[in-house]
């Protein structure tokens, strides 16, 4: 059986460092923006509360301070969703982007772990075919969300080639 090489983990170290840190830049940028809508919402409101509070048009009087807030609560409900519309967007394409690149990573892993199954069952003794045959026959998918479904089955289908290969 071959063991593996130093670079190979190296390589897998580099690869597992690159993907960290580009879901880490994605990130950063998603929170970049997030904080950029954020100033320029804290810099529009105070501006806007400037110009109401120097208009001339100003409440003189009770009556017209206590119907104020009823003439500002639409404009401002419309920012305040416009707002979580423009959040949401930066959140979802943030995660469409992390669910992308873990798709892919996945994808990787899976292909890495479908040549080393055939490097190794290259080097199994005759004795061990069935184990490794019912290895090979829960990986043909080639989705990531596959690979993990079938992973969990291995054990039943390993016990059971057991089973039949001792009865016989």
């Amino acid at each position: 059986m071959s063991t593996p090489i130093p670079e190979q983990f190296v390589a897998a170290q580099k690869a597992g460092v690159e993907s960290f840190f580009g879901l880490a830049n994605k990130a950063f940028g998603s929170i970049e923006q997030v904080t950029e809508l954020n100033f320029k919402v804290a810099k529009s409101t105070l501006s806007e509360n400037r110009q109401l509070v120097a208009s001339p048009r100003s409440p003189k009087n009770p009556q017209e301070w206590i119907a104020l807030p009823a003439g500002l609560a639409p404009p401002t409900l419309e920012k305040a969703t416009s707002y979580g519309r423009q959040v949401g967007e930066i959140a979802s394409n943030a995660y469409c982007e992390c669910c992308a690149a873990v798709t892919a990573q996945l994808q990787q892993y899976q292909h890495a772990a479908q040549a080393w199954m055939e490097n190794f069952s290259k080097q199994m003794p005759t004795t061990a075919k069935p184990f490794v045959n019912a290895w090979k026959s829960i990986l043909p998918g080639s989705a990531a969300q596959e690979f993990v479904k079938k992973t969990k089955q291995f054990p039943e289908t390993a016990t059971a080639i057991a089973t039949s290969a001792a009865g016989e």
